[in-house]
This record gives C-alpha cells, structure tokens and sequence, in this order.
C-alpha cells in the first residue's frame, strides 16, 4: 500500500488532503510541523510520498528537509507547498531536492494529479 505523510500546520489542510488521499486508497500519517515530520521520518522512512507546508512553526518545511539531506535519511518523492514565489526560493527547493512544488491555495484536481504522477498511480 502507498503510504504518505502530511506535514503541516493547518489542521483543516490536513484533513483536506488526508480525506483526498483516504479516497485513492492510501495509507496517510500527518505531522503538524517540520519538527514532528523529521522525527517521523527519522525512525521510520517507510513513506511513499511526502506532502510538506514551508511555512510552519517550530521548524518549517524547508529546513526540515534540509535536516533529511544533511543526515542522508532517504526520503521518497516530495511535494512542497508554500506562497512563496520569490525566484530564489525556487532555486533552493530544487537544489534540495523538492520533486514538485505547488502554490497554495491548491486544487483538489491538481493535487491529485501530481499525487498520481509521484506514485505512479494512475485513475481509472
């Protein structure tokens, strides 16, 4: 079973998107922020996908993945979600690593979409 974790702030988002992947058939985990995210991650990298918020309290999503690559923990596909448009933000998400990034607020559709791509499950 694809299994993904949710890390982000808004428990409303979360719910959101766990109701959506729920539908798909998925096996979901959620984390509030960046902090949980990484100690999740760090004792069990079982995850198929991550769906990560930049801005979050107490660690923010981008320097949560940035503690992943430092400590070499392997990490699946990721999908980073933020406002931010600044060009260089964009340029540090790809030297990290980021697969996909989407700028809120996001589509259900289009989500869906990039979560069928990144775990190679296609509808129908």
């Amino acid at each position: 079973m694809v299994k993904v974790l949710i890390v982000d702030d808004s428990k409303e988002f979360r719910k959101k998107v766990k109701t959506l992947l729920l539908n798909k058939g998925l096996e979901v985990s959620e984390k509030e922020n960046g902090r949980e995210g990484y100690e999740l991650l760090k004792e069990n990298n079982s995850f198929n996908l991550l769906i990560v918020d930049h801005h979050m309290p107490e660690m923010d999503g981008l320097a949560m993945l940035k503690k992943i690559r430092e400590e070499d923990i392997q990490v699946p596909p990721i999908i980073m979600l933020t406002t931010e448009t600044d060009p260089d933000f964009k340029r540090e998400i790809k030297t990290i690593g980021i697969d996909f990034f989407m700028l809120k607020p996001i589509s259900e559709k289009n989500l869906s979409r990039v979560i069928d791509k990144l775990t190679e499950k296609r509808p129908g």
